[in-house]
């Protein structure tokens, strides 16, 4: 018995060979912004963990307002209005240590900047938020659990779905069709 879904290619062979190294370009700008918002809010929260800036509480307290608390999806109370709606993005911004935002950060850059030189630089932060939030969606459907979920990780790979250069697609294509098929429990 063969599966269909794995021998039926979704994209043309890229056949086109590979040509002679680009030279360097340095990184877009859109590209070093969320990569630095990202790493100025971890730095903020190690100093104040380390309370040099602030009460060593802080990362607790941010996490309450801002980590993605899949309870607020099954009627937990919000601690402020929208909250259950902001979180979809702001969890993407938080991170539980150094380590683990350096990791994320690491495969933004290389991921982004793929999405930049294929999309467009302006694209990065669409794909990145819209990323965020189908991660967002997708832990909070597979998880009750009460411990709140943070991390790029979701929005970073979502730049991986439009790496295929044989597939004639936007990145919001790519993204459509990788919750779909997410959804209907089928992986590429």
């Amino acid at each position: 018995m063969t599966n269909t879904h794995l021998a039926t290619p979704r994209c043309k062979p890229n056949s086109q060979p590979l040509g002679p190294r680009e030279p360097f370009r340095p990184l877009p700008r859109s590209l070093l912004a969320l990569a630095g918002v990202i790493v100025c809010i971890e730095l903020f929260l190690e100093l104040a963990d380390r309370g040099i800036l602030s009460d060593p509480s802080l990362r607790s307290r941010v996490y309450m307002v801002g980590a993605f608390w899949s309870g607020l999806l099954h009627g937990a109370r919000p601690i402020f209005e929208g909250q259950g709606w902001t979180m979809f993005v702001t969890h993407a911004f938080l991170h539980g240590g150094f380590l683990h935002m350096a990791m994320n950060t690491a495969v933004l850059l290389g991921l982004g900047r793929f999405t930049a030189d294929r999309y467009g630089a302006w694209t990065v932060l669409p794909v990145f938020l819209v990323s965020a939030v189908a991660g967002g969606l997708a832990f909070g459907l597979m998880s009750s659990d009460p411990v709140p979920m943070v991390g790029a990780s979701g929005a970073v790979f979502g730049a991986e779905r439009t790496m295929n250069p044989a597939c004639e697609q936007t990145p919001v294509t790519s993204l459509t069709n990788a919750i779909r098929e997410l959804s209907r429990g089928q992986t590429t």
